[in-house]
């Protein structure tokens, strides 16, 4: 009993440690976009008088804007999964309209980066939570577009053993050390930080927690030079 109790302390002062890691890291992050909010609120009065500065005024204020409210979305996800208080609202969920969602949030960011993003036809249903299916999915589009400077990101949805159907993310980008391929899924890890300029690095631990909540199997192939397939 002893020594078991003493792993439970061990193990929570772990958490303890990596939740307080967490919020201050986090706390960085989310000063960006609000301090860039602030900036712009000043030159808001300015840009008013000339159309085209006013328009690309406008364009920054939502990308700020929609940078603070992802992070925001996605430390409460965080909290409610790792906290146990989520119940998953499981349903018939259709990959199609999950897929159609894909294209229409993230095919201008894939264009304006010069990327193919590919999503064949999807059929069938599925059984899972819309929410966290949809978390899981755009996570993971958002990292390899955000991962990949050049070729394309196919996102596909294909049949797999009995009563199955297993989606795919696969990307043409730089792919991921063997000695790292354990890290990618922990809290706050950035394997190359040049690139993480928005989010809060904790995206796929988002995607693990939900995989593990929803019983869906998740599995990571991926190679240098080789692309990343999830």
């Amino acid at each position: 009993v002893s020594a078991e109790l003493a792993q439970r302390n061990d193990e929570l002062e772990r958490r303890s440690a990596s939740r307080i890691r967490l919020l201050a890291a986090a706390c960085h992050d989310l000063r960006q976009p609000a301090h860039a909010l602030g900036l712009l609120a000043e030159m808001g009065g300015d840009a008013q008088h000339d159309p085209a500065r006013f328009v690309a005024w406008l364009q920054s204020v939502r990308r700020s804007t929609a940078s603070l409210g992802e992070m925001l979305d996605e430390l409460m996800d965080l909290g409610r999964l790792d906290g146990g208080h989520y119940t998953p609202q499981l349903s018939d969920v259709s990959p199609a309209e999950l897929l159609h969602e894909v294209m229409l949030h993230f095919g201008g960011l894939a264009r304006r980066k010069g990327l193919m993003l590919e999503v064949p036809p999807a059929e069938g249903r599925v059984v899972s939570d819309r929410h966290l299916l949809r978390r899981i999915v755009f996570n993971l589009v958002s990292n390899a577009i955000k991962y990949t400077d050049t070729g394309a990101v196919r996102v596909s949805v294909d049949p797999c053993g009995d009563d199955a159907l297993q989606l795919t993310v696969q990307d043409s980008g730089p792919g991921i050390p063997p000695d790292k391929l354990d890290d990618v899924f922990r809290d706050y890890v950035r394997l190359n930080p040049a690139k993480a300029t928005e989010g809060l690095g904790i995206g796929l631990s988002i995607v693990r927690r939900a995989a593990e909540l929803l019983g869906h199997p998740l599995t990571l192939t991926s190679a240098p030079g080789q692309g990343t397939t999830v």
